[in-house]
């Protein structure tokens, strides 16, 4: 008897093993690969982010033959698109930050990586693969998320900052420096961006840059700090903090600044004020989902891309306890595309090249249709403008962007698609502000606009302004812009 109640004993637990083992590598497994059949917009890989480590990580992806997409995010190609040179680069002796990342991103699409001008705006990860909805409402499941979406510039929280944010205040002289030649403005800030936001506006025409400096010595490397003294329009104040950023009710006019050492408080005549003080960590997208330091950084596995959520890896500045170099978010990007790939796909999912083929008609296809060969008038004078706009028949759209702004450029597309969407209903037309310098003097003296900070989307009824917004839009937001205006 006790021999056949060993038995059944032995046989009830090894039952209960097997059934627990079924549940987990079975089809009710939660990433059962065998789900991914289901879904529509599939990627293998889903990169958030095109700075240099989401590049990077595009091109061990699509190199490896799986399907990557990247979502460009707000500011394609990242703090490198504001870098003047690049030195430290290995095997490249110097190089634009612009012309590195066009470099790395022909050479991922070159491997068959998708590129979309979009955002991540909420993934759901309540099922696998992750639901992700994008800013613009498209849905994409993805079997892997890279997260490498960076960090955006912090602010100085004074009084005057909010009011004149986008009103000369601002954080990317890259893309608004054409907008203050022959002004001067203010610098914040003591590290390699600060210096780098100065030689930017010198290289625009700007005639005087003051950067105050919190410390008493800069905190940027010693050859950017002697790169810096070869600019004779450039002064650096040391020891200095703003107090308050002051204005005349429309734009910046000054920044009351406090001397350290003296007591003294006096004010700074400048135009524009450059924001160079650090950066906050763009995972809000992720929030209570994986494990983050109090500041918002992704604390990752002992040397490892792998976050605590299974399937999501990290790549470059959104990191904890990490340096930010590109070099560096370049090797993490790399790390992050092949953990992904070798053991998440490939070992812990099992996503064979036979189970691809399966799912080749869930995989993402980049829409045809959403690519336009619009051309959109560029208006240059202010008579072309009083005719296109002011006395249009029907509402008008008026794009103002600066030839060196990545943001501008990212939304052509969308734009292009949204007069595609309303044709013969509203007109668009283009202006760059960064020389048409009589258009946005008349817009500034007809309807009390400045247009210190672009993209800048005005709308225009009958010859009045019936709208305005200072940010990148979607395709959504133009329509709620205009639609009630129809």
């Amino acid at each position: 008897m006790k021999l056949v109640s060993r038995f059944f004993k032995f046989n009830f637990c090894l039952g209960i093993l097997l059934g627990i083992s079924s549940c987990i590598g079975g089809k009710g497994h939660k990433f059962d690969v065998s789900n991914a059949l289901e879904k529509e917009n599939l990627v293998d890989i889903l990169i958030a982010g095109s700075g240099p480590s989401g590049l990077t990580a595009a091109i061990h992806g699509s190199r490896s033959r799986f399907n990557t997409l990247v979502l460009e995010g707000p500011n394609p190609g990242g703090q490198l698109m504001r870098t003047t040179w690049v030195e430290n680069f290995p095997g490249v002796e110097k190089i634009k930050g612009p012309q590195l990342i066009a470099a790395m991103r022909k050479q991922a699409e070159g491997f068959g990586a998708e590129f979309i001008a979009d955002s991540v705006k909420t993934i759901d990860f309540s099922s696998w693969p992750y639901k992700v909805m994008t800013e613009n409402g498209m849905i994409v499941h993805a079997m892997s998320i890279i997260v490498a979406t960076g960090a955006s510039p912090r602010k100085l929280g004074v009084l005057g900052e909010e009011e004149y944010w986008g009103k000369g205040v601002g954080t990317c002289a890259i893309c608004d420096g054409p907008l203050y030649r022959d002004e001067e403005v203010v610098v914040v800030g003591g590290g390699d961006s600060a210096i780098e936001e100065a030689i930017q506006l010198v290289n625009f025409g700007v005639s005087k840059v003051t950067v105050l400096v919190r410390s008493n010595k800069m905190r940027a490397i010693r050859i950017m700090q002697e790169r810096i003294k070869e600019e004779e329009s450039v002064f650096i104040k040391h020891n200095t903090v703003v107090k308050e950023i002051e204005g005349d009710g429309e734009f910046v006019t000054g920044v009351r600044v406090l001397d350290k050492i003296s007591g003294e408080e006096y004010v700074i005549p400048a135009s524009g004020v450059f924001l160079a003080i650090g950066s906050e960590p763009n995972t809000w997208f992720v929030k209570n989902v994986v494990d983050m330091d109090q500041r918002g950084y992704l604390i990752l596995q002992a040397r490892t891309q792998k976050t605590s959520k299974e399937g999501v890896f990290a790549a470059g500045d959104v990191e904890a306890e990490r340096q930010h170099q590109a070099i560096i978010a370049c090797g993490t990007g790399a790390q992050a595309c092949i953990e992904a790939v070798d053991d998440w796909l490939t070992r812990e999912i099992g996503l064979s090249r036979k189970m691809m083929n399966k799912l080749r008609d869930n995989y993402y296809k980049k829409k045809v249709a959403g690519v336009t060969t619009t051309i959109l008038k560029e208006v240059k004078t202010v008579e072309v403008f009083k005719k296109e706009v002011l006395e249009s028949k029907i509402p008008v759209i008026v794009d103002f962007y600066t030839q060196s702004c990545v943001s501008c450029k990212q939304m052509v597309p969308t734009i292009k698609a949204f007069a595609e969407d309303y044709v013969n209903k509203v007109k668009v037309v283009k202006v760059d502000a960064g020389s048409a310098f009589d258009i946005t003097t008349m817009i500034k003296n007809t309807f009390k606009v400045s247009i210190m900070r672009v993209p800048y989307i005005l709308v225009f009824k009958n010859g009045q302004l019936v709208g305005k917004k200072q940010s990148s839009l979607t395709r959504k937001e133009l329509s709620d812009m205009v639609s009630k205006h129809i």
